[in-house]
């Protein structure tokens, strides 16, 4: 690829329409001028190259040790070929800055920090969109390790203030203005699609009956199994499951449930972002429910609750800081008791959105667009650019 960036994106993903964090920040970028790529190991392990939905170029990676090694095993030598190929990539495409993403390039900042050394990029950012998981934030022995990359790193992002004052608190050698904010919020673009009708088959499910909008997904850490279990017992109201979910675990349900789970529930598998509107407009309210288990989860204030607050659903959350900080201040919508482990406490708040399904919320403030945050990612690309400590 001749294309020269001002920018490289690496990441693993799903799937970049998929991937809303990754479109609002290339978006930005292109306000300000810069030229994206996007470098990605997807999940189904095809080479691909072009143009995203929303305007940038993008290269997939196809792991050879993926075809030779069984699924999820030998996943030290399939990281190895992915730092390998992103390198021959990097030195190739020469861009200024490198962008990477998550735990699983935590392996590139050493060699991030010798290519800056060198001058042969100027700087790069590591952008955590889910925190580190339990085993590693609470091993001590394993923060010096963390520490260690965090220091050579020009900039670490993460989601919300939570995240970044658990970082602050815990890992406490990270300096404050190291860290970067960047909330979970849609953009104006999101916020401007024009309402539109449920798919045919969706609505024909429907049959004119409210719902109520998981859109997260069927996964255990969101209490799939509560969830459906109350939707059905409640038998009030029918719920859509937009997202990734589990043939067996539906199965499961089926075998308890019968004709009664596909009356009250449907699946629709993956959805792009920018169709989730239809979805979201014509809930009666959205369900957002994170296992307070985990301290990525009990910290998640996730971009699908923003999303329904800007487009005017009502919300149903659990009682996790950010989202039930945010839910409260907003007034858009019920927080539960718990986190969504206690049915009784999902019937409880079910019924309350049921008996309050004439009120609809306008909740609308410009400080909780993605636009807003521009001004943090410009003057991160922009300042100029520093030796970190050793």
């Amino acid at each position: 690829m001749n294309y020269k960036p001002d920018i490289l994106f690496i990441i693993k993903t799903i799937g970049l329409e998929y991937d809303d964090r990754v479109r609002k920040e290339c978006n930005s970028l292109k306000r300000l001028k810069k030229k994206v790529l996007i470098l990605f190991v997807p999940d189904d392990n095809k080479i691909k190259k072009g143009i995203t939905g929303y305007g940038v170029p993008f290269v997939s990676i196809s792991l050879f040790t993926r075809k030779i090694f069984p699924h999820k095993k030998f996943l030290l030598f399939k990281t190895i070929e992915i730092y390998i190929r992103s390198l021959i990539f990097l030195i190739h495409t020469k861009p200024k800055i490198v962008w990477i993403h998550n735990i699983e390039t935590a392996g590139m900042v050493p060699i991030l920090w010798v290519l800056k050394k060198w001058k042969y990029i100027n700087k790069f950012i590591w952008d955590q969109h889910e925190m580190f998981p339990d085993n590693i934030l609470f091993n001590h022995k394993i923060h010096k390790i963390i520490n260690f990359l965090f220091r050579m790193t020009d900039h670490i992002i993460v989601a919300n203030n939570e995240r970044k004052d658990f970082l602050l608190t815990n890992l406490n050698q990270i300096g404050n203005s190291k860290i970067k904010v960047l909330e979970n919020f849609p953009d104006q673009q999101f916020a401007d699609l024009p309402r539109k009708a449920l798919p045919a088959d969706v609505e024909e499910w429907l049959d004119g009956s409210s719902y109520l909008l998981a859109q997260g997904g069927a996964k255990f850490e969101r209490y799939f199994f509560n969830l459906a279990e109350s939707i059905i017992e409640t038998d009030a109201i029918k719920c859509i499951f937009v997202g990734p979910y589990n043939e067996r675990d539906v199965e499961i349900l089926r075998k308890r449930w019968n004709k009664r789970l596909d009356r009250h529930l449907y699946f629709t598998g993956m959805v792009k972002q920018m169709d989730l509107a239809a979805f979201i407009d014509h809930a009666l309210s959205s369900i957002v429910l994170y296992t307070r288990d985990t301290t990525n989860c009990l910290l998640c204030a996730p971009n699908r609750m923003y999303q329904a607050a800007l487009r005017g659903t009502m919300l149903l959350v659990g009682s996790n800081p950010p989202m039930a900080n945010f839910v409260r201040k907003s007034r858009s919508g019920i927080v539960l008791e718990g986190d969504g482990r206690d049915k009784e406490d999902i019937k409880r708040g079910i019924q309350n959105i049921v008996n309050e399904k004439k009120r609809k919320n306008n909740y609308y403030l410009k400080e909780y667009l993605w636009e807003e945050q521009d001004k943090v990612i410009y003057k991160m690309v922009n300042e100029p650019d520093s030796f970190n400590e050793d």
